[in-house]
């Protein structure tokens, strides 16, 4: 992960090493990132192809809980963003072509809810309650009145 607040990512010290978990985890190859804005902080999301979702602490590197596990087998993560929800706070959407759905994550409570899709997600945007959801065969979007 790269300090913010150095210009040049090859001066001594731009990096901030990730946690021994972190590395021990070399399996979490990711596919997509998303800054998450908390009341406290803000996080860094990491999706893999195996469709975890973590969070990191880009100050120190290190995870902060124990993430997203995947939405089912083959579930490949293909695309997350993150909005806010009147009344509800920060959440992070993922989705995936396998699993043809959209999760809404809220990190500071970790509720996940499930939204069954026809489609493979292939890329999402979002701006407050409105989402667009690209797919194999287009986009839409949708509205999360939750």
């Amino acid at each position: 992960m790269w300090d913010p607040a150095v210009d040049d990512p090859w001066e001594p010290g731009a990096a901030v090493p990730l946690s021994k978990r972190a590395l021990e985890e070399l399996r979490h190859r990711v596919a997509a990132v998303a800054a998450v804005p908390l009341r406290d902080r803000t996080l860094l999301a990491t999706g893999d192809r195996n469709g975890v979702v973590m969070l990191w602490d880009p100050a120190t590197g290190a995870p902060v809980g124990d993430g997203l596990p995947p939405d089912g087998p083959g579930s490949s993560l293909t695309a997350m963003a993150v909005t806010t929800l009147p009344g509800r706070g920060t959440v992070l959407l993922t989705g995936s072509k396998q699993g043809r759905s959209l999760r809404v994550w809220e990190p500071e409570t970790g509720t996940v809810q499930h939204i069954d899709l026809d489609v493979a997600v292939t890329c999402l945007a979002a701006a407050g309650s409105e989402v667009i959801v690209g797919h194999d065969c287009g986009v839409f979007g949708l509205s999360l009145t939750m």
